[in-house]
């Protein structure tokens, strides 16, 4: 496994900290499992505007286009495991937090 980070030393923003960790170790998470056989994750941070931007990504097996419209649906999973809450507890902090942003 490896991992990339890509950001500044130092990039203050304001925001609930706790919510901040949770969407991150939730979407890292998802991330790590897509990857069983190990692989690369990379997270970078930068600023944009007056907002920062966390993004997340990893060489795993991907989402399929069927499943991708579902992921933030609450109790969708594709996993043998799981409660398949995690993304939408995030999608949720997100939306939230930042009316009018998607992606």
């Amino acid at each position: 496994m490896t991992v990339e980070v890509d950001g500044p030393e130092s990039l203050p923003f304001m925001a609930d900290g706790n919510l901040i960790k949770q969407v991150v170790l939730n979407v890292v998470m998802n991330a790590l499992q897509a990857m069983p056989e190990g692989g690369t994750l990379s997270i970078a941070v930068e600023r944009v505007g007056a907002a920062a931007e966390i993004r997340v990504e990893d060489t795993g097996c991907g989402i399929t286009p069927e499943d991708r419209e579902r992921i933030f649906d609450p109790f969708f999973t594709t996993k043998k495991e799981g409660t398949g809450l995690g993304l939408s507890v995030c999608y949720g902090i997100v939306q939230r937090r930042l009316p009018g942003r998607h992606g």
